[in-house]
């Protein structure tokens, strides 16, 4: 095989794994609600038996022997031969965590250990013999049931699809994996084999009748062609056996017509013919690249409208606002497809609150709202563990043991909830639990003790709330592996900070507590307001821009000159000419831009607001990385840099 089509195989393989196995441990987690979901069943089998014959095509060997193992304990579930126990699910969790140490260590050195440890588990609940080296003549695990079915005939008419090889499908490797069932024969069929001018290496122009004698059922049949089903045409009939008396009714029905096409059950109906809607993997790297063009071409677009401006031609001034038109729905269109579901990311912490309340011995269900809502691809990533410490600290220290709640009169089970929602061009995620809630004496105590504040006076809730997230704060008296040791949510304040956010404590005492954090929709691209101090330009995003408006000695505070007066209302405001130490002097009249961050305002002073600019935003270099109050860059359409402000570092250091 050619190196660089291992190589594509190999990711794809692991593409496909890594959202299976995460599809697979949401299955676990729903069927351990719903115990004789035959859908959940269905779908848990599904997704080991594309891992075993996935990964056996990519060379994935010891990853399709281990997932054939678990594939054959579903199977026994499948059939009604083992119930579903909390036991298994564990279990099965362990072996999903297993596979996925085999998919990171494909070319480093592993303990084998584990995987043959969590299989000795699974033939402890099946009573089967699973691992291939105990069987005699590798023979299949049995069921676990004292009678055997008596062995069916299966007249099977197998023909796959033309470009089935591109798919990288062997039949062959099919017709073997259907030997091994039982006693087989095979007629091939070679009518449809065009002339030696006009035939194509690469389809398939075979067909096969095939009469298959086993004692396996009509399941293990149509799994063989599951990685077939849709694009080859495939028929089964049963010979009408005996009734024989068996330990469990199949799931699906043992008599199949010879115009019935494979369908293993239970599966979702195809859409209509047009109705369908197709989707491609890209590489995330691709999409980077293409929304950094799409930057380039803004910023290209932008010179030339100061172009068409300078020289005042009518057609070049069209062509460009045209130009201009259409480039803003380019981007529009690369920034959703980076935007994906935050389902994916909720669905990550269904397993934590289950491992955890089991080992705290307590009892909780998370609750997602809003899974639909999307967010920027590389914003989802740096939020998993933000989102992880604050569910560990709802568990930890908000949900009660089931005898408090039950003292407190709440219920014995606890409630996480996930909830996300649009707000403008920013995202809310609450974090809601309906535990103790938060002490403000204990904290305000505790920060005492470490010295971290040396008086509460005058200390709104939102100020003592927001000592939580100082770094070395705990209430925790004794540290243990989930908390006690001062971090987490200081480095859950730096992250949310970092992406241009906020968080936000809500909390009632013996109730529970509200988190709520501010995440903008995507970084890369924004829309802006441009001002400018002198020659150097600043932007500000304009989701946080609540007014502009004339500066002047008359709206100034008298008893402060950091303060303005606005409607009544006394607002703190930078000079950013004094901020930078910009040289020059002021003109007469400066503008002031009114920013909001949470439920404050701040305002900034420039010389002039230059208006909206689609700013493509750009990292700093390592140099001016730790800037004080600047988050990014933008290229100007003259070539010059604007500089973009981070408005909220800068409200507090204007605190």
């Amino acid at each position: 095989m050619d190196e660089s089509y291992r190589q594509k195989l190999t990711e794809a393989f692991k593409e496909e794994c890594e959202d299976l196995l995460s599809g697979l441990e949401e299955s676990l987690l729903a069927l351990e609600k719903s115990p004789n979901n035959t859908e959940l069943i269905a779908k848990i089998f599904r997704a080991l038996h594309t891992i075993k014959g996935s990964g056996a095509m990519a060379g994935f060997n010891e990853i399709s022997e281990f997932t054939h193992s678990m594939e054959t304990v579903y199977d026994f579930v499948r059939n009604g031969n083992l119930e579903v126990s909390k036991q298994l699910i564990d279990t099965t969790l362990m072996g999903k965590d297993y596979v996925e140490e085999l998919l990171k260590a494909q070319e480093s050195e592993h303990d084998s250990s584990a995987g043959d440890a969590i299989i000795s588990e699974f033939e402890k609940i099946t009573g089967v013999i699973l691992h291939t080296e105990k069987k005699e003549n590798k023979q299949e695990a049995q069921p676990p049931q004292s009678e055997i079915p008596k062995e069916s005939v299966f007249y099977i008419e197998f023909k796959p699809s033309q470009n089935i090889f591109l798919r990288g499908i062997n039949p062959d490797n099919l017709l073997d994996e259907l030997g091994e069932l039982g006693r087989m024969k095979c007629r091939v069929h070679t009518g449809a084999i065009p002339d030696f001018a006009e035939l194509n290496p690469e389809n398939c122009y075979l067909s096969w009748s095939i009469e298959l004698t086993t004692d396996r059922g009509i399941n293990a049949v149509k799994d063989v062609f599951i990685f077939t089903e849709g694009d080859s045409e495939i028929k089964i009939r049963e010979e009408k056996e005996k009734p024989v008396p068996t330990p469990a009714p199949l799931p699906v029905s043992a008599s199949v017509t010879a115009s019935a096409a494979i369908s293993p059950a239970p599966a979702a109906p195809a859409p209509a013919p047009g109705d369908a809607q197709q989707s491609i993997r890209v590489n995330s790297d691709k999409l980077d690249s293409l929304v950094n063009l799409v930057g380039e071409i803004l910023i290209a677009q932008a010179r030339f409208l100061n172009i068409s401006k300078r020289y005042d031609l009518p057609d070049l001034r069209n062509t460009s606002e045209e130009m201009d038109n259409l480039l803003s729905e380019l981007r529009e269109t690369v920034m959703k497809l980076r935007m994906i579901p935050i389902k994916e990311l909720f669905g990550k912490y269904k397993r934590l609150v289950r491992d955890l309340t089991g080992k705290l011995n307590k009892k909780a269900e998370l609750i997602s709202i809003g899974e639909d809502t999307e967010l920027d691809k590389n914003i989802i990533e740096r939020l998993q563990d933000p989102l992880m410490h604050i569910i560990r600290n709802s568990i930890d220290h908000g949900i009660e043991t089931p005898e408090k709640r039950k003292a407190a009169g709440k219920k014995e089970t606890g409630s996480i909830i996930l909830k996300a929602s649009y707000s403008g061009a920013y995202v809310l995620i609450e974090i809601e639990d309906d535990g103790a809630g938060i002490d403000k004496n204990k904290i305000i105590k505790t920060a005492l003790e470490k010295g971290i504040i040396s008086s509460a006076d005058n200390m709104d809730y939102d100020k003592i709330y927001s000592l939580i997230f100082k770094s070395g704060f705990s209430t925790t008296d004794r540290v243990t592996d989930l908390s006690g040791r001062g971090v987490g949510m200081d480095v859950v304040k730096k992250v949310i900070e970092s992406l241009g956010g906020s968080v936000r404590i809500a909390a009632s005492p013996g109730t529970g507590t509200s988190i709520t954090l501010k995440i903008p929709l995507t970084l890369a691209i924004i829309e802006g307001m441009l001002i400018r101090v002198e020659d150097s330009y600043f932007i500000i995003p304009l989701s946080a821009v609540s007014e502009c408006m004339e500066y002047s000695s008359e709206n100034i505070h008298q008893k402060s000159r950091n303060f303005i007066s606005l409607r009544g209302k006394l607002i703190p405001y930078i000079k950013l000419r004094d901020y930078f130490g910009i040289g020059g002097e002021a003109p007469k009249l400066e503008q002031m831009v009114i920013t909001h961050t949470g439920d404050s305002l701040i305002g900034f002073v420039a010389d002039e607001v230059e208006g909206q600019y689609q700013t493509v935003i750009k990292s700093l270099g390592a140099v001016y990385r730790d800037l004080d109050g600047i988050s990014g860059a933008t290229i100007l359409g003259d070539g010059r840099v604007a500089l973009i402000l981070d408005v909220l570092k800068l409200a507090y250091a204007n605190n």
